[in-house]
């Protein structure tokens, strides 16, 4: 029988699952609650395959009304007649596969396909890519899973596979769907963000408010705010307007010096990523006060107050949190990769 302090521990890892976007930052954070990396691998895959088994995995068109189109009928017409693999059948495939066999990896991704159209239909709607384009992403995340599945580890593979479709999904969401580059862990933040509202719309049989979508992440209504406002794509500046249509916005914008700039304009996007990757590694909650801080997330700089309002919390503590992300951020590794642009 499970202990109240077990459930308690199940609970929370499962809020982490929820939350983090790889087996990676999952893993450092069972390390910081005292689980060690094996015990943190199985507890994920636990996970997955709990989020697999409540997915409906079956192929209807009504699932694709907001791209049903011909070659989506063609594809899921194809798939809809494969069956799928017991686990057996699939070890021996990779073990055919391991000796050499190129016939066993197609049919291993054959076979799998139908887990890429029930991970892809998760994320129509939340981003302008069709849901072919998610489906062709997702299919180069699995492809990359049966080239690093272990199957003597005895998991299925649909749930070590499941991690490294989610992943090439939401990369290219971030990357090719937006007029501007969004880091992933964001987008983690608006997918989750968006679970919850349909989770909510469900369960109350109503839109949900704006304070109970917080409420149940766990965050502020401003913070909730401010996450809406990032998601919000921006105007292109090629967008006609007036009554002819003959004028675009760009006509009314003037240039700035990183516009009329191309060599800057490129070395403040390499900065962003260079950026990106040095923070890499900081707690959610460090990075969030080192963005705000600074207005690393194309807001104006905040203080300490301010800061500690939105995640109540006093002034000293945001102090402390700042103080422990810069000390991160002045080792040497990631040092070096700002060096270039200091």
């Amino acid at each position: 029988m499970e202990t109240k302090e077990n459930m308690v521990i199940t609970s929370r890892l499962q809020k982490i699952y929820e939350e983090q976007s790889s087996f990676e930052q999952f893993r450092k954070s069972c390390i910081k609650e005292g689980i060690d990396e094996k015990q943190a691998e199985v507890i994920y895959f636990k996970f997955v395959e709990q989020e697999n088994a409540s997915s409906d995995d079956t192929l209807l068109e009504d699932d694709f009304d907001l791209d049903c189109t011909d070659s989506v009928k063609m594809y899921l017409n194809e798939l809809g007649n494969d069956p799928l693999l017991s686990l057996e059948e699939e070890q021996e495939l990779f073990k055919r596969y391991e000796a050499g066999d190129a016939e066993a990896r197609d049919r291993i991704i054959r076979f799998n396909l139908r887990l890429v159209i029930s991970v892809a239909k998760r994320y129509v709607g939340g981003s302008n890519l069709s849901i072919m384009d998610l489906i062709q992403e997702g299919n180069m995340g699995l492809m990359n899973a049966v080239t690093r599945f272990d199957y003597r580890k005895g998991y299925k593979f649909s749930t070590y596979a499941t991690w490294w479709i989610r992943q090439a999904i939401t990369r290219s969401i971030c990357n090719d769907s937006r007029t501007i580059r969004i880091p992933v862990h964001l987008f983690d933040k608006f997918n989750q963000a968006r679970r919850m509202e349909i989770k909510l719309r469900q369960e109350l049989q109503r839109d949900p408010k704006e304070s109970e979508i917080a409420k149940a992440l766990g965050i502020s209504e401003e913070a909730l705010a401010a996450l809406r406002n990032y998601q919000q794509q921006p105007a292109s500046l090629d967008l006609p307007i007036g009554e002819e249509e003959d004028t675009s916005i760009g006509d009314f914008v003037p240039a700035t010096n990183m516009q009329s700039n191309p060599e800057k304009s490129a070395v403040y996007s390499s900065l962003c990523d260079a950026l990106e990757k040095a923070m890499d590694s900081l707690t959610e909650r460090e990075r969030a006060v080192l963005e705000m801080r600074y207005g690393l997330n194309g807001e104006k700089p905040q203080t300490l107050e301010e800061i500690g309002s939105k995640m109540n919390v006093t002034r000293e503590r945001i102090r402390q949190i700042e103080a422990k992300a810069l000390m991160k951020m002045r080792s040497p590794r990631r040092k070096a990769l700002l060096r270039d642009y200091l």
